[in-house]
């Protein structure tokens, strides 16, 4: 029953090949019929493989291209293709691999349990998920000589799987003909080790990450896939819909632009208008400040609105910190700002650890007192904010045993959108100016806001990414909006028009004074009447 179940899913996928494309005889060429930018990716021999498409642009028909091919020239191969879930692949790729073999009438035995075909050569072609290697590794021997191993939808892959399975597993096992594809889109937020392995994208600051240098890229577009012909009207048709400048369509449609929807997050970071490179300070390392990590700038900035300008060094600091709860990261973030030139507010440095380090208090301390020191030789380093829901009776000992006084930050019904918005507000101006490759710039990228908590008016990040660095930072750069200048005392015309403003507030103060002064009418008087 459940052969002919597949057997009839196969039959129906033969049926969508377009007409003359029944069984035929294999190669790439006839396989890509007339998709140039797709067969020059599976003609492409190069150990590290990066795949970065539009969706609907024949990236996994790719893929299975390249594992039949493989197979077919490389007796005794394993052909590994692993999905995101495992028993995903039911209704989504083995169909599709099924009426590929069906199509040019390879002969194979495939086995629909294990999602593994066998080709008469003895090539294997398994099938599986991340979410099961334990069963994926039985297929992986020592050496995975004239082998492809493929990862799709590599955006949606976990940063830490990723970097397992490239720099763990495979590497060891990989020779001169091994071929190993990360085939995947546009992420949904611009983060994660699959985007970071991208080339580099200037317009975005995407991409160019540690190690990108080794893979070779491929990137196409929906309307470079011929197999789709109804793609161009149906595109004319959205943009009439949404605008030619939607996100949307220049991320899925038009040749895989790196844009995002700001709005999907709280505090709608753009690492293009946001982010700034910094020089990093000779006196500090990354780990020099255990159990955190330190990053540290040098103070001295280019004007955001004058490069040309000379440097402006930042004169006035405050820092910022979120203590760790069990399962969390303590964070501390340090702003600086100028005391004279309105340049906005910039991230000079944080430290932040693993999640469920559990610092103890001489740690963090001694983060402060550097901090203090350290900055303190550029100007002055005036408040020190955590989160309220610090002990006060701790505030209290450190500033006696360490002389560090700490204030508690002021919370209530309301104060996290308002921290967030007042941020994402100074972020959106191009106020904000936050450390390119930190951990706070991280949480502004994921930081986003629970969609079941707004339908029941509530305010809660999305339970998918806390943001405990972006908490610190919002602490500290209160210290920032309220030393911002005063509004400035009314300026008048002439010296007439001061002295006649001044002479009638003299006098609306003297009736309001008298006002109250009124005695009440006497009663007794009344009764006489």
């Amino acid at each position: 029953m459940i052969l002919d179940e597949i057997q009839a899913q196969v039959d129906e996928f033969v049926t969508l090949l377009p007409p003359g494309e029944g069984r035929a005889q294999w190669s790439l060429e006839a396989y890509a019929a007339g998709h140039a930018r797709q067969l020059a990716a599976m003609h492409d021999r190069s150990n590290w493989l990066h795949f970065l498409c539009d969706r609907q642009s024949g990236k996994t028909w790719a893929d299975l291209g390249i594992l039949l091919d493989n197979a077919l020239k490389c007796p005794n191969s394993v052909n590994v293709f692993l999905g995101l879930v495992s028993t995903g692949l039911t209704l989504s790729v083995w169909p599709k691999w099924q009426a590929l073999l069906d199509r040019f009438g390879i002969e194979h035995r495939s086995r629909q349990d294990e999602k593994i075909t066998t080709l008469p050569n003895g090539a294997i072609i398994a099938f599986g998920g991340t979410d099961d290697l334990q069963n994926v590794k039985k297929y992986l021997g020592n050496r995975l000589h004239n082998c492809v191993f493929i990862i799709d939808e590599a955006q949606d892959q976990k940063s830490s799987v990723l970097k397992y399975l490239l720099d763990v597993l495979l590497e060891p096992m990989c020779t001169p003909t091994t071929r190993v594809i990360l085939s995947g889109v546009l992420p949904d937020l611009p983060v994660g080790h699959f985007l970071s392995l991208a080339e580099y994208d200037p317009a975005s600051k995407t991409g160019g990450g540690k190690g990108h240098e080794k893979w070779s890229h491929h990137s196409w577009g929906r309307l470079d896939n011929v197999h789709t012909p109804e793609a161009a009207e149906r595109l004319r048709q959205l943009e009439a819909e949404k605008g030619a400048d939607d996100p949307q369509l220049m991320r899925d449609w038009k040749g895989v632009q790196r844009v995002w929807d700001a709005s999907m997050t709280a505090y709608r970071y753009s690492a293009a208008r946001d982010a700034y490179d910094w020089t990093p300070a000779p006196w500090a390392t990354p780990e020099m400040l255990a159990p955190g990590r330190l990053l540290a700038a040098l103070p001295i900035v280019k004007h955001p609105t004058d490069p040309a300008s000379p440097p402006i060094t930042l004169d006035r600091f405050a820092i910022g910190l979120d203590p760790a709860a069990t399962a969390d990261r303590f964070a501390i973030v340090l702003w600086g700002w100028h005391s004279r030139e309105r340049i906005g507010l910039w991230q000079v440095a944080e430290w932040v650890t693993q999640r469920g380090a559990n610092s103890l208090e001489s740690q963090y301390v001694e983060v402060l007192k550097v901090l203090k020191a350290r900055y303190s030789q550029f100007g002055h380093v005036g408040r020190i904010i955590r989160d309220a829901g610090s002990a006060r009776t701790t505030n209290d000992l450190l500033r006696a045993s360490h002389g560090i006084v700490i204030e508690p930050a002021i919370k209530g019904p309301g104060s996290l959108r308002a921290r967030v918005d007042r941020l994402a507000d100074l972020l959106g101006t191009g106020h904000g100016h936050i450390m390119a490759g930190g951990e706070l710039e991280n949480d502004l990228k994921l930081a986003k806001w629970d969609v079941k908590a707004r339908e029941e008016g509530r305010w809660e990040f999305d339970a998918s990414h806390h943001p405990d660095v972006a908490d610190a930072g919002t602490y500290g750069a209160v210290a920032f909006y309220e030393a911002q200048e005063k509004p400035q005392p009314v300026q008048y015309a002439s010296e007439e028009a001061a002295v006649a403003a001044k002479a009638l507030a003299a006098v609306t103060e003297r009736f309001k004074h008298v006002h109250k002064q009124a005695r009440k009418p006497d009663s007794k008087m009344l009764w006489r009447r």
